[in-house]
């Protein structure tokens, strides 16, 4: 049961994520990047120009 609530978190965490990100890249933007847990926590992988304009977006 454990595992299937903590499936469940990471999967809200991860589509919360993806809602915001929908909201400043681009639809092929978006398409470059990925998310997942590695070690309890949520990474986000992408080209460095998308990750730059994250950045730049978010402060």
């Amino acid at each position: 049961m454990h595992s299937y609530i903590d499936k469940e978190y990471k999967q809200q965490a991860i589509k919360a994520w993806y809602d915001l990100l929908e909201q400043i890249l681009t639809p092929e933007e978006l398409s470059l990047v990925e998310l997942k847990f590695i070690d309890g926590h949520l990474r986000r992988f992408c080209p460095k120009n998308i990750e730059d304009k994250i950045a730049r977006l978010s402060r």
